[in-house]
């Protein structure tokens, strides 16, 4: 019975770490350039994976001594009060350590759900997509064309 008793709470031991690492890793940071990195944010957001995505942010931001970063929320699949709450308690917590951050991929039901609950968005930097946001801190990609002396 003892046998059986440490092999479930070592599954759920498992199972509890194989949950908290795909939080942890659901919202990478992805650097661009030197001071620019990307946070592409996918899937559902409850409060716990909100706290994840704040911690991940602060971190990665100092480590990468960032000048901005940019928070992609194409990918997110519901919108709630938690949401909205997180995305404007993160920019905040940015702007204080000196990082710059710009909201992308903001779609209609977002964009409906922070009216409603009337979230204060004028101080924060949002664009319609990725390309916008870089070009709006002077980050441009050259094409192969444009390279060749001809």
């Amino acid at each position: 019975m003892f046998e059986t008793m440490a092999a479930l709470l070592t599954y759920v031991l498992e199972l509890d770490y194989t949950h908290q690492q795909l939080h942890n890793n659901a919202a990478p940071v992805v650097p661009i350039t030197k001071g620019i990195a990307i946070l592409p944010v996918i899937g559902d957001i409850d409060e716990r994976r909100a706290e994840s995505i704040i911690q991940t942010a602060l971190f990665k931001s100092q480590e990468l001594a960032l000048d901005y970063l940019v928070i992609d929320l194409s990918g997110i699949v519901s919108i709630n009060e938690t949401v909205v709450a997180s995305l404007l308690k993160i920019t905040s917590i940015l702007k204080l350590i000196g990082v710059t951050p710009i909201l992308t991929g903001f779609r209609p039901d977002l964009s409906m759900k922070a009216i409603q609950i009337n979230a204060d968005l004028k101080n924060i930097l949002i664009q319609a997509n990725l390309e916008q946001a870089l070009n709006e801190i002077g980050f441009v990609l050259k094409n192969e064309q444009s390279r060749h002396a001809w």
